[in-house]
């Protein structure tokens, strides 16, 4: 859930007015344990993000979440848990922490050769160092191709959320666009 960063990621609205950012390196970690129906899924991702220019101080981002989810239906996923992320420059921090709900629709389009699916989210509850209290909201689509009797899958996917803090109005919107190669059922 969530897209993983990649490079290309163009994250809006960092810490200085006018920063445009591209992210030129990422690693990423995703977990699960349950069965189908029920289970607790994890993820942890950094990256460092340079200015478009080549000019200026960069910074890093990091995030991690852990969802319980609820798979109520084969193609309804409903998951639930803590989210936080980090921007880092040299000398601050701009710290976010969501308490999100997300629901995630998934069906195949070409029998079982092509799968696509939709994730929306929100916070329940945004806090900020930065500004207090606030609100998120985001959302991915995304395409998986998986070749019959095998296990290799690819995976295209875009995804955007918008942060704002509502003491001084200030707003992060992330977009992220991934391609991911597993081994395994996606």
């Amino acid at each position: 859930a969530g897209g993983d960063l990649e490079p290309g990621e163009r994250p809006r609205g960092g810490e200085q007015p006018g920063f445009d950012d591209v992210l030129s390196r990422t690693s990423a970690r995703i977990g699960r344990i349950g069965g189908r129906r029920i289970a607790l899924e994890g993820a942890y991702r950094q990256g460092s993000l340079t200015p478009d220019s080549g000019t200026g101080p960069g910074q890093d981002i990091v995030e991690a979440r852990l969802l319980a989810t609820a798979r109520p239906l084969p193609w309804l996923q409903v998951a639930a848990g803590p989210h936080a992320r980090a921007y880092v420059v040299p000398g601050a921090t701009s710290q976010w922490v969501f308490m999100e709900a997300r629901l995630r629709a998934e069906g195949f389009v070409l029998s079982e050769l092509l799968r696509t699916h939709v994730e929306l989210w929100a916070a329940l509850s945004a806090r900020s160092n930065g500004g207090g209290s606030g609100s998120a909201r985001g959302g991915e689509a995304g395409l998986t191709v998986r070749l019959p009797r095998s296990p290799v899958w690819a995976r295209l996917t875009y995804a955007i959320d918008r942060a704002a803090q509502t003491a001084s109005g200030r707003v992060e919107t992330l977009e992220d666009v991934a391609l991911s190669v597993g081994f395994g059922k996606p």
